[in-house]
């Protein structure tokens, strides 16, 4: 500050505070800079939600099974190797989800893999498969901010064997998943898929291991 007036060279336009659940918009700020009245652009405050918990969404994720091989492609948001999933709409369960997620993105229909002992069909009440596992996943997403994803983790597998892939579909075998192989993404540098890729991967492979597709 220098006779009266401000001598900013930057002024930070994404401010995080610690309460609040919702972007918020700011009127233009007007400030003397150097002895010169300046329009800035509109500050964009992320606000949490107020009892300062973590937001969470939850999500569905599908190791699809072929051939004892599973299918991943490049995620661009977290620059991995992932398996087909998304985030579970309003008045869906996670297994509707997860069928979904792998026809918008595969372009295939699914069937689910669960070996749970349970089934259910009276007449007020029924049930659906289990997960393998759930996780929590921390996401850091420059439109939100830091949250979470509770992730229900299936297995399955095609419906039908006659289908075709994308190229930005890879099909990674048992071998190269304990191997840590590193494959070719589309901007032509290589990655492993991640551990929890790997881990789920090899359990996959095993539980469907010769399918009659």
């Amino acid at each position: 500050m220098k006779g009266g007036y401000f001598n900013w060279k930057r002024i930070i336009s994404e401010v995080l505070l610690t309460e609040g659940a919702k972007r918020v918009k700011i009127p233009p700020l007007r400030v003397k800079l150097s002895g010169k009245v300046n329009p800035y652009p509109i500050i964009s405050l992320l606000v949490f939600n107020r009892d300062k918990k973590m937001i969470r969404h939850f999500t569905s994720t599908v190791f699809v099974v072929f051939q004892n091989n599973i299918a991943l492609h490049w995620h661009e948001k977290v620059n991995m190797w992932l398996p087909p999933g998304g985030h579970i709409d309003i008045n869906e369960d996670p297994i509707q989800a997860a069928t979904r997620e792998c026809k918008e993105e595969m372009g295939i229909d699914i069937s689910i893999f669960s070996n749970s002992k349970y089934k259910f069909n009276d007449k007020n009440l029924n049930n659906i498969y289990p997960p393998e596992t759930i996780l929590v996943e921390n996401v850091d997403d420059p439109k939100i901010g830091s949250h979470q994803h509770i992730d229900f983790i299936y297995f399955g597998f095609p419906v039908d064997s006659n289908f075709t892939l994308s190229d930005e579909w890879i099909w990674v075998d048992h071998q190269q998943l304990s191997d840590d192989v590193k494959f070719k993404n589309p901007y032509s540098k290589y990655f492993a898929p991640p551990n929890d890729v790997k881990v789920l991967g090899l359990e996959a492979i095993v539980k469907l291991k010769n399918l009659n597709f």
